[in-house]
């Protein structure tokens, strides 16, 4: 029987969709918002609590998370029962902190990734554990989404220009709760966003709205004073609640964050995708192909 233990979204998002596609039979043990996610997409709402989950399964089957101790608890003890488990990474960044926690770190018996360039990472994060790639199923269900959204779009315009897709992250959440300070790689979200709306000429010269979509771990009211005091543009915030990801990236020609996993969606809809972080930060880590960064744009 195959365990599932999901917290975070990203990799509740992953793991669906790996399930959606093998068809196989689990049981599960979720929090946050992966309750959300597997409901969505597998109508699924009763968990079981961790402890019997392990006693029940001879696999087990996660994604990671910085918000949640879930995933890392759920590899601990299945080390302990000598369960067989397996880490599904869903991004290309702080490899070596989903799995650690108090300073110790508890790997699981297998750590997945779904492209070669994540492999790299991961092989050269873990060189003693086994890093296994296997295809992305999460990317195959968001083309297919862009697809079949596309063939039923009907939206108007209602600007003329360019729209801009800002893409929130808890980046000074992560670095003050992994590290204990919220500047940790150089910058924070507020500061990724305000070179966003100072620069946005250097991006297009028709730019006629901004939207901000704040992370799903994040306050839908979160960056309203930013919003307020941008006098320049015509910044409006949207509710992350009211539409799918997916929907947003279509609905918009420009899609801008820093390290979200969504960048990289909107590559796979081909959109024009700029990476915000400021000078001084720590580099963007997502893939290169398809991403421009908006200080390369600025530099003369």
């Amino acid at each position: 029987m195959l365990g599932i233990v999901c917290h975070d979204a990203g990799g509740a998002e992953l793991v669906s969709s790996y399930l959606k596609k093998t068809n196989l039979d689990y049981i599960h043990t979720l929090g946050g918002p992966a309750q959300d996610i597997f409901k969505r997409k597998l109508q699924i709402q009763e968990s079981v609590p961790l402890d019997d989950l392990l006693t029940e399964v001879d696999l087990l089957m996660c994604g990671t998370s910085w918000q949640s101790n879930l995933e890392y608890e759920a590899i601990s003890l299945a080390n302990v029962k000598v369960v067989k488990s397996v880490a599904f990474i869903d991004h290309w960044t702080n490899y070596r902190e989903r799995f650690v926690r108090n300073g110790k770190m508890v790997l699981p018996s297998e750590i997945w990734v779904g492209d070669e360039w994540a492999k790299g990472k991961a092989d050269a994060e873990f060189p003693h554990s086994i890093v296994r790639r296997v295809e992305n199923p999460y990317f195959e269900d968001i083309r297919s989404e862009f697809i079949k959204l596309r063939s039923h779009q009907t939206r108007e315009r209602a600007t003329i220009g360019d729209t801009v897709l800002f893409l929130g992250e808890p980046i000074s959440e992560h670095a003050l709760k992994s590290y204990d300070d919220s500047m940790y790689w150089g910058y924070t979200e507020y500061d990724a966003l305000a070179y966003l709306l100072t620069n946005t000429n250097y991006i297009s010269d028709r730019i006629s709205e901004v939207v901000i979509r704040p992370h799903p771990a994040e306050d839908p009211a979160k960056y309203e004073q930013q919003i307020s005091s941008c006098t320049t543009l015509n910044c409006r915030i949207e509710n992350s609640r009211q539409k799918s990801l997916v929907q947003m990236i279509l609905e918009h020609d420009i899609v801008a964050g820093c390290d979200s996993m969504g960048l990289f969606l909107a590559t796979l809809a081909n959109k024009r995708v700029v990476s915000c972080i400021p000078v001084g930060g720590a580099p963007c880590m997502l893939p290169p192909s398809g991403i421009e960064h908006l200080q390369d744009l600025i530099r003369p």
